[in-house]
């Protein structure tokens, strides 16, 4: 849930206004928080309710008036770490204010790192390296799915596709056994896009 602010914030003032507070234990550290381009720490006594008295202009940013409806950014403390199984692996990850892990590392015994990035508890993106000479770089989002693999014999593959339609964008192969390229049967609609025509490669007009 994002956070923002419900008033306008002047270059002086102590205190915010925000849409919502956050649990947070009294025991934690002061939280780090940034509103458009300014640092500020706030209280964990405070974070509870929706009136965050805050220590303007941390780390050497500025202090500057902000407009109501600015995103408040809750920033990751260093307390936020914590033991995570992926995959029945174990490993450590970093928890964000509201207790979600936002990213991870876990160790398999065959040697392999994961590495994975959750903001909000929805993985976007993840590195897996395995000792026998392989690494595996995803990025993704709800529409968006890219994959790279590099492997010590194979070569380099990746693809980009579509996982909501089952679509696969393009791919490519590139090691011993020669290179390919595997490009869309059909006109993207995306003006300089490459595409297969039943073996001619053309450019989209968009």
């Amino acid at each position: 849930m994002a956070i923002t602010l419900t008033h306008d914030v002047g270059v002086s003032d102590p205190v915010l206004a925000v849409s919502a507070g956050i649990s947070r234990s009294p025991s934690e550290p002061p939280l780090l928080i940034t509103v458009d381009s300014e640092d500020m720490y706030i209280d964990s006594n405070a974070c509870g309710s929706t009136s965050w008295p805050v220590i303007r202009g941390a780390n050497g940013t500025s202090r500057a008036p902000h407009s109501s409806g600015a995103t408040v950014i809750t920033q990751v403390a260093v307390t936020g770490v914590v033991a995570v199984a992926n995959g029945g692996f174990p490993g450590v990850g970093i928890k964000d204010a509201d207790g979600n892990v936002i990213a991870s590392i876990t160790f398999a015994p065959d040697g392999g790192v994961g590495i994975e990035v959750t903001p909000g508890g929805v993985p976007t993106a993840w590195i897996t390296m395995a000792p026998q000479g392989q690494i595996i770089i995803v990025a993704s989002s709800a529409t968006l799915f890219q994959n790279l693999i590099l492997d010590r014999e194979m070569g380099i593959r990746w693809s980009v596709s579509d996982p909501t339609r089952q679509t696969l964008y393009s791919s490519a192969e590139f090691g011993p056994a020669g290179s390919k390229i595997n490009l869309p049967t059909a006109d993207p609609a995306v003006a300089g896009a490459w595409w297969n025509d039943a073996g001619t490669v053309k450019v989209s007009a968009g």
